[in-house]
């Protein structure tokens, strides 16, 4: 359990893939020119379909990048990073002990180049990049062929979705500064470039442009499709479908990405063509009596836009993966060896009793809400435990996420994964308002929290930074192990202090938000190997710990 958090080495570091050199292959394929390229589809059409279908369960992958060796129980691509995010971050507290892989994150001590979680990081969105660039390499975009748009379309969403990622962690938030150094910008249509001559690292500007028109170009496609017969319903459908993307997807993503560049008029349009397009799919927020007990982990439920789908008979429903690291409810799980999941006791006390939500977590005396069913009552209730054979389930725990089946106790952790909820769209679209006019964000703000939430909240917020500060709470609540709430820090600029939160006294820290700590080096190899990259490192130490407050 010690390899936690050590140094990649060099022997390991031979079965990984190299990032910069790879990003110029079809995937399951050897180095190809741009002409063999060509080729590919029209002597094996079937190889677009098959490199689309793989990008979802790219993002979720069993030991996809050590291949176990040596086995690395965080290497399951995105899930794991939005944990390994919220670890970092102060609102998001577990305990330190020899079964804890997140010690790093939750230390800050794995930002160097050759730590596992920054490789983790690093190599699972740009595989994605990868892959994505390889099917649009063999896709032009002037196709009229619907089953190519589609296909185009999936490839082009992928692609932007990771570099929405990797611009937000190797560099500080945009507002700050749009030229600084993101990422390198790797393309289809520059992949015998950055494979020759290396590619330096794009601005902010630059990369999220990039982002945005992509999610553009993707939402036309997805319409030409859409009109010969070709959507994710039928091309995927069942439990498949919300793992693909659609035109919902796209424009939250361009929401977020407006948000991130706080161009607040175009968040506030993307955010509500969100909306309605889920809507009129039948999407909706999850109702107070639904969230009332453990839940979000149907990829079915109304409130999915997108997520990941986990089949109960795949290898992510042990030890490694999201129902093994994150959930409660399993005996054969992380968390029930001691390494549970809490919220910061300081950010719970200012949850409202009356507000549903606060049942998301035991209180501290470890009770849960009036709403949780029996069945979770009889597997936190600390007599049970060693029947159950794991720890006592600690205050402040986080039980908002149900179990598979709404089984405590099963061994399968086959819960499903949420990428985007109905819930964050109405958040957005209230910062968007917000940050214009406070009294309007107010009102959208209060609707959504009183209508699904909280029957007798109200923003009062009358200044831009009152309504920002009310809204960061509410989405620090809302999106809770979602692995929203440490870019949301770092876009608000808000220092991380976890002074009276309920930390190991070695992690209480308190970092200013131009800390380097905050933001990764370059991943090693593509340190090494591309010799435009600039800067490799940013200069950053371990915080120190502060003394605690209650």
């Amino acid at each position: 359990m010690k390899t936690n958090k050590i140094l990649l080495s060099v022997a390991v570091a031979g079965v990984m893939l190299s990032a910069c050199n790879d990003l110029n292959q079809v995937p399951y394929a050897n180095y190809v020119t741009e002409d063999q390229k060509k080729q590919v589809v029209a002597d094996n059409p079937e190889m677009a379909s098959a490199s689309v279908n793989a990008l979802p369960q790219m993002s979720n992958t069993y030991l996809a990048l050590f291949r176990g060796n040596p086995r690395v129980d965080t290497d399951y691509g995105v899930p794991s990073i939005m944990m390994m995010m919220d670890h970092r971050g102060m609102d998001m507290v577990s305990q330190l002990n020899d079964y804890q892989w997140y010690t790093a994150a939750l230390e800050m001590s794995d930002f160097g180049g050759r730590y596992y979680n920054n490789i983790i990081f690093w190599r699972t969105f740009y595989n994605m990049v990868s892959s994505s660039n390889a099917v649009l390499s063999l896709i032009p975009g002037d196709t009229t062929n619907p089953e190519s748009q589609y296909f185009r379309a999936q490839a082009l969403g992928f692609r932007a979705w990771a570099y929405s990622w990797l611009g937000q962690m190797y560099q500080f938030t945009y507002a700050r500064n749009p030229q600084a150094p993101t990422v390198p910008l790797i393309l289809d249509t520059n992949l015998d470039e950055a494979a020759q001559n290396g590619m330096e690292r794009a601005s902010g500007e630059v990369l999220y442009n990039q982002v945005l028109a992509d999610c553009n170009e993707a939402i036309s496609l997805l319409d030409q499709a859409k009109l010969g017969g070709m959507t994710r319903a039928t091309v995927a459908g069942g439990n498949l479908e919300k793992t693909f993307i659609n035109q919902t997807v796209l424009y939250g993503l361009k929401a977020r990405v407006d948000l991130i560049k706080q161009d607040y008029e175009a968040a506030e349009n993307d955010a509500s063509e969100a909306i309605r397009l889920a809507t009129a799919d039948g999407h909706r927020c999850y109702t107070m009596d639904e969230a009332a007990k453990p839940g979000i982990n149907k990829i079915s439920d109304p409130s999915f836009i997108w997520g990941f789908y986990v089949d109960p008979s795949s290898s992510l429903v042990g030890l490694i993966g999201w129902g093994g690291q994150m959930i409660p409810w399993h005996p054969n799980g992380y968390p029930g060896a001691g390494c549970y999941r809490l919220i910061n006791k300081a950010l719970y006390a200012k949850i409202s009793s009356v507000d549903v939500r606060k049942g998301w977590w035991l209180n501290e005396n470890a009770q849960p809400g009036s709403g949780m069913p029996s069945q979770y009552r009889d597997y936190i209730n600390p007599a049970n435990a060693e029947g159950y054979g794991i720890e006592p389930v600690p205050a402040y725990c986080g039980v908002k996420f149900g179990a598979y089946n709404d089984e405590p106790g099963a061994t399968v952790n086959a819960e499903d994964i949420p990428y985007m909820r109905m819930e964050e769209l109405y958040l957005m679209l209230a910062e968007a308002q917000g940050m214009r006019s406070p009294a309007i964000g107010a009102k959208t703000l209060t609707d959504f929290v009183k209508a699904n939430r909280m029957p007798t909240y109200s923003c009062n917020a009358s200044t831009t930074e009152e309504f920002r500060d009310e809204l960061w709470f509410q989405r620090r609540i809302e999106l809770w192990g979602e692995g929203f709430s440490y870019f949301d820090m770092m876009r608000f600029e808000k220092t991380l202090d976890r002074r009276g939160g309920g930390y190991d006294p070695t992690l209480v820290y308190v970092v200013d938000p131009s800390n380097p700590v905050l933001i990764y080096d370059m991943e090693y190899q593509e340190a090494e190997n591309n010799p435009k990259i600039g800067i490799k490192t940013n200069g950053a130490t371990k915080p120190s710990a502060v003394p605690d407050i209650e």
